[in-house]
Formats: C-alpha cells, structure tokens, sequence
C-alpha cells in the first residue's frame, strides 16, 4: 500500500503546477515598491519628529556677525496673535522702539504713536497683536517679559473691519543696519459697503495698519508727502494726490487728459477729457488735428505748502501751430478735486476759448444732474431736442456756479452686467467698475460758462433700440473764456449711500 506523500513533497508539486503571469509579476513589484517607499517616509518622519525641539533651539539663536549693527530674529510661532523676536542692539548711542497705528503708506515711515527706549544688548521682544473688530483693536508690546507699549485703537479704525491683510516691508531705500531695523508691519484692506471683484489699490495710497520699528534716537525719517509723481521712486506715468485724483499721463499720442482716484477701490480712470482750443470760434487744437505728437510735461512744483502745479504743452509736428499749455492745480484743502486753466503765458496769447468736453467713457451711466436748484433726471425734468442735446443755465453765487452730475445707481456698476441681478442687457457696456460716483465742476463767472449736455438712449456697444432705465448723458461740454487765468475745480467723490 502507498503511503500519503510527505508535507514537503506536496509543496513542490503544487508549486510545479503554478501559472505566473506577466501582470501578476509587475503587480507584486508594484506593490513591494509602494511598501518600500512608505516605509522611507515614515522613518524619515520620525527623524524630523525628533530632531524637532533642537531645530527649534537653533532656530532661535541670534548670530551678531557685526557688534555695531542691529540684528534679530524671529521665534517660531507658538500662538496666534503672537510674534517673538530676539534682538541685538549696538552699544554707543541710544536706541528707540517705535509703534505707529493708523493709516499707513508703503513707501515711508509715520510718525510713532508710542515710543521706548530700548537699552544695549540681546533682548527678547514679543508683539501681541489683536485686529478682530469683534474683539476691538489692541497691541502690546513686551520687552524681555514686562510690557512696555499697550495701545487700544478705537473701531472707527476699521469700523467694518478688514477682508485682507499683507505684510509690507520697509520703505525705500533699505534701512542701515546702523541705524534703522523693523520688526512688524501690516496694512489692511478694510471691508467697505460694497465687495468689488477683480480690483485694488496701488501701492501709493494710504490704507490702515501698523508698523513697528527699532531706529536710533537721532534719527529723522521723513514722513509720507501727500503728493505723487515728483520722487524717482514714484511711477512717472500719475501725478497727484496720494489717496484723490491724479493725472495719469497719457501713452504716446492720445489726446485725452485721464484722471484715476483710488479712493473709488480702482485703478482705472474715472475720467477723461478732452480739449479744444479756439481762436475767433475757430478751432485751433483738438482730438482731431493732424501732426499732434502728445502732452509734455513742462514742470511739476509744489505750490505753496499745500499744493501742487503741473503744466503740460501739446506737442505737434509743425511749430508754426499753436501749441497751447495747460496747468492742473491740486490742494490738500480740496483733497476730491483737480484744479485746471489756460496760463498767462506766451503760447495762449492768441487763444479766447477753451471747450472741454466730458465723455462718459468708462460708462457711468450719467442721469442725474443738478445746477444748484437740486437733483433733476435726465429722462423727465430735462427738456432735450431732438438731437439728444440740452443747454444748461448755471446759477451760483456772485463768483462762481457749479455743476453736479452722477448716476441714479446707488450700487458698483459692475454689478449690473453680472448674472442674477436682472440687468444682464447692461452686459459688454463697460461700466466703471469703481464705486458708484459723483462729479462737479466750479466755474468762475467771469469766464461766462457756457454748458450743454448730451444725451442718448440708445446702447452704445449692443445693437437695440432703447437703453434699459432710458435715456443717460453721453457726454458734458463746457464753454469757457480763455483769456483770463482763472481756475476750474473738477471734483469727483463717491457717492453716499449711507
């Protein structure tokens, strides 16, 4: 009788009638490798878990390379609202730490709200910052544990508190090490009524945040000018007020004299103009006159000590044309307004009017209009030929009359063309994309005004008959004397909804 094949022997007979397929080979590789790898990773995890505590001690040591400059360096982060720096402060003249809250520029330095005397030597500095409008604003300074600057901000700082924060460093040109070292600075972007989408300020207005410094005592750090356009870090193409309008300096030939506000929450302009220049009712200079090569800028001068002048020539390719000069005029008692007029100068002599026109370019959807005798809309308490066109009587006082003019939307433009707002026919029209915007002209009488607004009700970008909401002003044009210096305030503002 035969005896049952031993263990062994039954494991070699199964494994001569296995099968091995290619698949199932490279699965298993596959498999091994993916087993291999995730066993690297974790040993590795484990190394950085235990080297963690050192890291962190070493992270903290300040290396002093120079005993007569000023150092740091930041602790790792162990709680929110928490930032902790070791320092070094040179020994042989005294040193300040500084706190400025506010509204704050990029490009220069405020004058602090608090101030300490820090001592030579290491010492550890923690900076508690709470920017919650739910919990009111709040920063604490501690210099090696004992608090030394503890200021509370009051909520109309960011009454609606803020949608973003960035961290902006120090001013142009960089700080000495001998002197100047910051530690801390944050500037906000406030919420506002409305969120605009796609926009931002530049980085030469002024927005709320902090900063906080170390310098030495002695030190004088000019604070922010309210003017832009005059500094070579300062871009060429906008001159200025900081935070109203600018001039934004036209690109090769274009005609038009362009004005931006980034008060508005946008950086495009709110604005443009165009000029004609006459002499006995003959039009000498305008958009249209063949050989114009551009606006030069002549000069930019402070004016007095809240102003500032600028004055542009027109540049055309034949000299024997009149080639006529303008002066914009901003002052910090009008911080919405832009000053302009036609200069005593040699190449107006020949001049005797000037007649701006005021396109709605970007659209504003322009329907209402006042000329001191309160708010009246376009479509019913205007009387407007059948050219679409409507002279003005200006009233005012003995020296001046004013024009007011802005839309009948109390919201962004922008909103309009976008889905689920029931507008969608404003779709493709290029509205302003900014706040919602009001605009006046101050007119001296003595250069008998002469106004007239445009309007149409048809769609300037799709074809249709009508105008949603009806008729709108396309343009504005004012006639004016241009033989006696006098200044034009152009005044642009958002309107309050509030």
């Amino acid at each position: 009788m035969k005896s049952d094949p031993s263990l062994l022997t039954r494991v070699y007979l199964a494994l001569g009638r296995a099968r091995f397929s290619l698949s199932g080979i490279l699965v298993a590789i596959a498999a091994a490798a993916v087993w291999a790898a995730a066993s690297n990773l974790h040993l590795e995890n484990l190394e950085l878990r235990r080297n963690r505590d050192a890291l962190k001690q070493l992270a903290r040591r300040l290396r002093v390379s120079d005993p007569t400059e000023l150092a740091r360096t930041i602790w790792p982060k162990v709680a929110d609202n928490y930032e902790t720096y070791e320092i070094f402060i040179p020994d042989g003249q005294s040193y300040d730490l500084h706190l400025a809250v506010g509204v704050l520029t990029k490009d220069s330095l405020p004058i602090p709200d608090e101030t300490f005397s820090i001592g030579a030597g290491r010492h550890r500095v923690t900076t508690y910052v709470e920017d919650s409008l739910e919990e009111g604003y709040h920063i604490t300074i501690y210099v090696d544990g004992e608090v030394v600057i503890d200021k509370s901000i009051d909520s109309q700082w960011m009454p609606k508190g803020w949608n973003s924060a960035e961290a902006i460093r120090w001013t142009t040109p960089p700080p000495d090490p001998k002197q100047e070292m910051q530690l801390q600075a944050v500037q906000y972007s406030p919420h506002s009524e409305f969120e605009l989408f796609g926009l931002g300020n530049d980085q030469f207005m002024s927005m709320p945040g902090y900063r906080i410094w170390i310098d030495a005592s002695n030190v004088d750090h000019q604070t922010a000018s309210p003017f832009i356009g005059r500094n070579a870090t300062e871009p060429e193409s906008l001159i200025g007020l900081r935070d109203g309008l600018r001039y934004q300096r036209p690109f090769g030939d274009d005609y038009e004299w362009s004005f931006t506000c980034p008060m508005l929450a946008v950086t495009s302009p709110v604005i443009r103009l165009n000029a004609e220049f006459m002499v006995n009712g003959e039009s000498v200079l305008s958009k249209n006159t063949v050989g114009f090569q551009g606006w030069r800028t002549l000069r930019v001068a402070d004016s007095g000590d809240t102003g500032l002048r600028m004055q542009l020539k027109a540049e055309l390719a034949t000299q024997q044309t009149v080639q006529p000069v303008v002066e914009l005029l901003w002052d910090l008692k009008r911080p919405d307004s832009v000053g302009l007029r036609v200069p005593d100068v040699q190449a107006n002599r020949v001049l005797d009017s000037l007649r701006l026109r005021i396109e709605n370019r970007p659209n504003h959807l322009w329907r209402e209009i006042s000329t001191g005798k309160g708010w009246r809309d376009v479509r019913q308490d205007i009387q407007v030929a059948s050219n679409g066109t409507a002279p003005l009587e200006l009233s005012g006082d003995s020296a001046t009359v004013s024009f007011r003019w802005r839309t009948d939307y109390r919201v962004p433009l922008q909103y309009l063309g976008q889905p689920g707002h029931g507008l969608g026919v404003y779709y493709g029209l290029s509205q302003y994309p900014g706040l919602p915007t009001e605009f006046a002209l101050e007119i001296p009488t003595a250069l008998a005004p002469k106004l007239e607004i445009e309007t149409t009700d048809q769609h300037p970008a799709i074809n249709i008959k009508e105008m949603p909401d009806g008729r709108f002003i396309e343009a504005i044009v004012l006639d004016v004397d241009a033989t006696l210096g006098e200044w034009i305030w152009l005044t642009v503002k958002p309107i309050r909804t509030e």
